[in-house]
């Protein structure tokens, strides 16, 4: 297959094609090649997946693998003939062969890291903790090249004992899925493609990256919707988050001559009896959970639990909303001023907390939220994660300046 530049075996060949171009017929060559004899490796590839169970990420992907390697493991051409290609780098002392793609590009993650070169460099950088590949590409990553790795450690010193050390691979490969649009295949015959740059205008960089992120588990395939897209816009984005943080700022500046409030933080992190609101100790449950979902590399459930979507009660977005609604700080303020300086401090602390969580996924908006909030977003940035989510980390009586929409309304189907 010209597109995926490999020799696609008979067991793949779906109507005379790859499957992963279908539009490309394949090309029969008969050359003489060097082999790498790949099916020496099957039991030592085995046993390595069996020793490191998170090596290969999403669980179907590492099934898949097993399943080649078990099956079709065979060994596998890493030349070409030079008269077939215009580049290539020559097999050395074999001019008239050319070192085959995907066999030399696989080594250039460790020669980078400073292996032959930088004994020091290697041992301090690698092995990669998560290495982010294509699914249609994790045969090369996590049968291939781990081959390639375990036949250089046989003689090298440095990467024997890296691999007795069971450092010489990255920790997990984790291989992501294919996008389809509005439930088709993305062709350029069918001219069905979406420049997400295009959208940037209407919607903001980050409110993109949070679609992406929250919408398709990462590593499954997933479909774009522009009509999705504006749902989770309009709902999590605008009405969920960034109306929570608007009307929190807004109310503090009403109520507390335009300062964040002077309070017990006790008192402002406890949570009222019979209340949706989890107060500090929720949002620090919060922390751990979405850092396990993090780890995982399960973005899309790290922002559910941000949300606190599906829990009656927590700390999450939705809950802070809730807990607004419940305690109706609007009408309390004239009965219990010093009350609903902790219920606003509360909400103000939740709201910069979220903002942290989310810089992975949504930095712009996280720095204009920690700002929104009269916060100094360079001086906290500089701090660990674990310094930035304790409790009281919001400055009392810091100016705050006057909320700008986080998410501003954006043009609608009949405006464009």
């Amino acid at each position: 297959c010209t597109g995926c530049e490999r020799f696609v075996p008979d067991n793949e060949v779906q109507e005379g094609t790859c499957p992963l171009h279908p539009n490309q017929a394949l090309k029969r060559l008969k050359e003489e090649n060097y082999f790498f004899k790949l099916s020496a490796y099957q039991e030592p590839l085995l046993e390595w997946y069996r020793q490191h169970p998170n090596f290969i990420q999403p669980e179907a992907r590492r099934n898949e693998t097993i399943r080649y390697v078990q099956d079709h493991l065979e060994d596998i051409s890493i030349s070409r003939a030079a008269s077939q290609l215009s580049s290539g780098i020559p097999v050395p002392g074999d001019a008239s062969q050319r070192i085959y793609v995907w066999f030399d590009a696989l080594i250039n993650y460790i020669t980078v890291a400073g292996f032959g070169t930088d004994d020091e460099q290697t041992k301090r950088i690698w092995p990669a903790d998560v290495h982010l590949v294509g699914k249609d590409i994790i045969k090369f990553h996590c049968a291939l090249w781990p081959a390639m790795i375990l036949s250089v450690a046989k003689s090298d010193p440095l990467l024997k004992q890296m691999a007795m050390d069971h450092h010489v691979l990255p920790k997990t490969v984790f291989a992501h899925g294919f996008f389809t649009i509005e439930g088709t295949k993305i062709s350029k015959s069918l001219g069905n493609a979406i420049d997400p740059r295009d959208l940037i205008p209407t919607y903001g960089l980050d409110a993109i990256r949070y679609f992406l992120m929250k919408e398709i588990a990462f590593g499954e395939d997933g479909d774009f919707s522009i009509n999705r897209l504006n749902e989770r816009y309009d709902t999590d984005l605008a009405n969920t988050l960034g109306n929570l943080v608007q009307r929190s700022v807004s109310m503090c500046r009403r109520y507390f001559s335009n300062n964040t409030p002077e309070v017990d933080l006790i008192k402002a992190g406890a949570s009222p009896n019979m209340s949706i609101w989890d107060g500090a100790a929720g949002l620090d449950t919060l922390r751990k959970t979405y850092e396990a979902h993090m780890r995982d590399l399960r973005v899309d459930k790290a922002l559910d639990t941000i949300w606190g979507t599906g829990q009656l009660r927590g700390s999450g977005i939705i809950h802070a909303n809730k807990f607004v609604e419940e305690t109706k700080p609007f009408k309390l303020v004239k009965q219990d001023a010093m009350k609903v300086g902790e219920i606003l401090y509360a909400l103000l602390e939740a709201c910069r907390q979220y903002a942290w969580l989310l810089e992975p996924i949504m930095p712009h908006v996280a720095k204009q939220i920690i700002e929104t909030l009269g916060q100094d977003y360079t001086t906290e940035s500089a701090t660990s994660l674990n310094e930035r989510l304790t409790w009281g980390g919001l400055d009392m009586k810091a100016p705050l300046p006057e909320p700008k929409p986080i998410f501003p309304r954006r043009a609608s189907t009949e405006d464009t």
